[in-house]
């Protein structure tokens, strides 16, 4: 094959995975932003039932998650810190989960994590999942009381804290739309001084130690010592 010919498949074979690819594709693909949201009654794991949003709340915060899943362990663990900070504020927090899972298999993944079974919520068959079109596991929704959707968030490693703590407290009128955008695109590494990027060694330190990540916490708090020995 020449080199053109291969230039010209390899265009091809982008072209058709950008164009089969679907839209919002790592969030929800048949849920935009700003539409309204159906409000289903699931089952909670404590067999009661349970509406997926809550009118009385401002914000309604959701999460699609998966057990035995390392990203779904973390980004719950996250959440939950986040809903507890919040639990004196009008944010109502729950949990997903696909009825193909077992009942123990569920607790042993929310245990710890800051959710109950009263707020993890049982999708049969994954009716809600397929309606609102998930793409990935996990991914974070937020409502308002009306149940419009105003912003999704899937799981990144990086400023998954930052991005969901800014989400909910833009959505209760906390910080403003370009404190919002800061919080979700954070100034480069090179961009800071070293003092400033100690800090936020410290601060994932504090987060990976609540989590029960000790290891890591240690790590990124030796590199924060490493750079501002002040911190200690």
């Amino acid at each position: 094959m020449t080199t053109m010919k291969k230039i010209a498949v390899i265009a091809f074979a982008s072209a058709m995975v950008f164009t089969c690819w679907p839209t919002n594709s790592f969030a929800f693909r048949n849920a935009k932003i700003g539409a309204e949201l159906p409000n289903p009654k699931l089952r909670t794991l404590g067999k009661k039932r349970a509406s997926l949003l809550s009118p009385e709340a401002k914000v309604n915060v959701f999460i699609f998650f998966r057990p035995n899943q390392d990203y779904s362990d973390t980004a719950l663990a996250v959440l939950g810190e986040i809903c507890r900070t919040f639990k004196k504020r009008s944010v109502r927090c729950v949990a997903i989960v696909s009825d193909y899972y077992s009942k123990k298999t569920i607790q042993k993944t929310i245990r710890k994590k800051g959710w109950t079974s009263s707020n993890t919520l049982i999708d049969k068959e994954d009716l809600y999942y397929s309606k609102l079109g998930v793409s990935l596991h996990p991914t974070v929704g937020i409502a308002d009381s009306s149940f419009v959707l105003l912003a999704y968030e899937t799981f990144t490693k990086a400023n998954f804290y930052q991005a969901m703590e800014a989400r909910i407290k833009y959505a209760l009128g906390d910080i403003n739309k370009q404190q919002l955008q800061i919080a979700l695109n954070p100034p480069a590494m090179e961009d800071m001084d070293q003092m400033n990027r100690a800090q936020l060694n410290v601060n994932y330190a504090k987060k990976l130690f609540e989590m029960g990540k000790l290891q890591r916490a240690l790590e990124q708090a030796q590199h924060a010592l490493s750079q501002d020995d002040e911190l200690a």
